[in-house]
């Protein structure tokens, strides 16, 4: 039985050498597993869950700091930084923007809209740090050879970036949405609205699932934990958007230099995602797919086209080298 950590320290050892792994790895790895043994031999599940994730930030910061330094040219992983931090602040300005003017408009204190405005964050953040990270890194990489060091770097911060979605979307959103609406509710004189469906946090919305899963298949109750599974599973799916996103930017890198080409693939990309996300709700809904199954669904094939994109630029770049090997022999 593998413990927590074996699989990150195989992928961290194809990446860093045996100094790094010796000095910085090793060591979270074996503070992680440690803990997470005491915890289970004390039998608290929860804290042993909670070692587990704050020890995967804890591998995710030491590793990405491992490969800001081993990148020879650091100037393309800044650069793609800053593309995307730009990128996602002007895209969560925009929806809140949004927001604001359909919402807000004509509010009586003007102090207050701005407070109910800081409800929106969090759910213009659930769409524009995906989107703005796809693009900045498009944008950022544009012409540049992405070596695997580097490719690495980048899907670290993507897989950090998700992690905060996962906190985003399950807890801060949640409660923001609700804060809104009672305050949305008070400004036009009605009492507090209770939680609907968007308005639960992960926990809550297991519970929920939980309590009503033994209703009969095919009745309207039965209907009702469909779509509360669908909206479950789909806040996991949507938070983890982000790395598979980023990975397929990475990959319309690799395949074309020009410019115009990875905007149409980008924009192909994102459109496409969310399309899938519809349709493959619209099945679940009908009871065609499973909710975890049309969930994931877009994750997967946009990840299994940005590993086909990487295979085939793999394969040209094997060919040109062989075709100038032969040329120099010849």
């Amino acid at each position: 039985m593998s413990r927590p950590g074996d699989r990150l320290r195989v992928f961290a050892a194809r990446a860093c050498s045996a100094h790094t792994m010796a000095r910085l790895i090793d060591p979270v790895i074996a503070d992680l597993q440690a803990e997470h043994s005491e915890a289970l031999r004390h039998g608290r599940i929860w804290r042993s869950r909670w070692v587990c994730l704050a020890g995967y930030i804890a591998f995710a910061k030491v590793f990405m700091m491992c490969e800001w330094s081993a990148v020879d040219d650091a100037r393309p992983l800044i650069r793609a930084a800053a593309c995307s931090l730009g990128a996602v602040a002007l895209l969560t300005a925009v929806l809140v923007g949004l927001a604001y003017r359909i919402w807000l408009t004509g509010a009586p204190n003007q102090l207050d809209a701005w407070r109910v405005a800081m409800f929106l964050l969090p759910q213009a953040l659930a769409i524009s740090i995906p989107v703005g990270l796809m693009i900045g890194v498009a944008i950022g990489l544009a012409g540049q050879k992405v070596s695997v060091r580097l490719a690495s770097a980048l899907a670290t911060v993507a897989l950090v970036c998700s992690i905060g979605s996962v906190a985003n979307i399950g807890w801060l959103l949640p409660n923001a949405n609700q804060a809104f609406r009672i305050a949305m509710a008070r400004r036009i004189g009605l009492a507090p609205p209770v939680k609907g469906d968007a308005e639960l946090t992960f926990g809550e919305l297991d519970r929920l699932i939980q309590r009503r899963g033994g209703f009969p298949v095919g009745s309207y109750e039965w209907d009702g934990v469909n779509r509360l599974r669908i909206g479950y599973h789909a806040r996991w799916a949507i938070a983890f958007a982000t790395f598979v996103l980023t990975l397929f930017a990475m990959s319309l890198v690799q395949c074309s230099r020009r410019r115009w080409t990875m905007g149409i693939g980008v924009v192909a990309g994102l459109f496409g995602y969310y399309v899938l996300l519809y349709v493959c709700r619209f099945f679940a809904l009908n009871h065609e797919l499973a909710p975890p199954a049309a969930a994931w669904l877009p994750n997967l094939i946009l990840a299994l086209m940005a590993m086909a994109l990487m295979a085939l630029s793999a394969r040209r770049r094997r060919d040109r080298e062989g075709l100038r090997a032969e040329g120099a022999e010849g």
